[in-house]
């Protein structure tokens, strides 16, 4: 448990230098990839398994969850700021209460289906259990998630607002706040639709 706790606060300054070099999404890119393989290695954890082992697979979990932590907090404001574009107003505020609002309902949500999950399958507390009911345990809590985090990686690599994007989109929102008639280059036009997904005339003008 203490390496699942320790190593997400060594690897969020070395998130901090990946997102910086590369696209705030890298980080997840290279923790979920690490977090599945740890995964599914805890499969063949077995009662007596080596106590290395069972660190290796905590530490791995440790920066696989670092980076899904990391993340999203990280383009929240980013996708603010495509936001503004899209509406004409700043509502960072609404984004986070959102986030923390749906990261709650997600948390109570799981513990909610583990807890349905376990008394379905036969779990006995504080008993020895069943090859049956350790083998869908480890269905619950590796097979389930694994599944899970695929997803969220094939969806990461989907996020298309890298830095240079995010540049021009924040200049294009300072060129509608100063009420320029001067038309953006083709290339703004480009990026405000590919990352807005609507047409550049659709666009809310800024106050």
């Amino acid at each position: 448990m203490a390496a699942m706790l320790i190593v997400p606060v060594i690897m969020m300054p070395i998130y901090t230098k990946l997102a910086n070099r590369y696209t705030k999404t890298t980080p997840m890119h290279f923790g979920l990839v690490i977090w599945i393989i740890a995964l599914f290695f805890s499969l063949f954890l077995k009662e007596g398994q080596n106590s290395i082992f069972i660190y290796i697979i905590a530490a791995a979990s440790g920066i696989g969850s670092a980076s899904a932590v990391f993340v999203p907090w990280t383009i929240l404001a980013d996708v603010s700021d495509v936001d503004e574009l899209i509406s004409g107003k700043r509502r960072e505020g609404l984004y986070s209460g959102m986030a923390t609002l749906l990261r709650k309902i997600a948390q109570a949500t799981a513990i909610f289906i583990v807890g349905t999950y376990l008394e379905h399958i036969g779990y006995v507390p504080n008993s020895i259990q069943t090859p049956s009911t350790i083998f869908k345990i480890k269905i619950m809590f590796a097979i389930f998630p694994i599944i899970l985090l695929i997803i969220a990686l094939i969806y990461s690599y989907k996020y298309c607002l890298t830095q240079e994007r995010h540049n021009i989109i924040i200049n294009e929102i300072e060129r509608r706040k100063s009420k320029s008639n001067k038309l953006p280059p083709e290339e703004t036009i480009v990026v405000c639709e590919k990352v807005t997904g609507q047409s550049f005339k659709n666009l809310s003008d800024i106050n």
